[in-house]
């Protein structure tokens, strides 16, 4: 099994700390290639990342979560899901599939008390910018107090 690792992680957080009450899920990968040149791997490579890996991690703190009618699950997302360029085609799929991950979870869960969101990013993360971390992190927590969103278009 491919996410072996990322469950054994999970185990071993929740032994030494219990189950996390949120999981903010922020990887990512991205080949750069135009669609009609993309190597299939490639793009399963990323899915793996972008969505699978997401939804690995969301399935390792759910059953406890709906056991305590509460926590929260939070994505990283990017604009490409919205606005694809050819050259990113492979993130854009994939941040796509994300984002619909963010939205059928966060449909399934919320009569469980858990809220689901993403924010999907619209630019390059640097310091000292609109896209500096510290800015971004605000999103994060608009999400986590509210729980009104699925989803925060974070852009200038």
């Amino acid at each position: 099994m491919r996410f072996k690792s990322l469950i054994a992680a999970f185990n071993q957080i929740k032994s030494d700390y219990g189950v996390p009450d949120v999981l903010i899920y922020n990887a990512g990968a991205n080949t750069i290639n135009n669609p009609s040149i993309l190597d299939q791997q490639d793009l399963l490579n990323d899915f793996n990342v972008n969505v699978a890996g997401a939804l690995t991690s969301s399935q390792q703190v759910i059953p406890e979560m709906i056991e305590r009618q509460k926590g929260t699950i939070l994505f990283t997302g990017g604009m490409l899901a919205l606005n694809p360029v050819a050259s990113r085609a492979s993130a854009a799929i994939s941040k796509a599939g994300l984002r619909n991950l963010t939205f059928t979870l966060a449909d399934e869960l919320s009569p469980h008390g858990i809220t689901v969101g993403t924010v999907t990013i619209g630019g390059v993360v640097k310091p000292g910018t609109f896209f500096d971390p510290n800015r971004i992190a605000e999103a994060y927590w608009v999400l986590f107090t509210k729980h009104d969103k699925k989803e925060i278009l974070y852009k200038q």
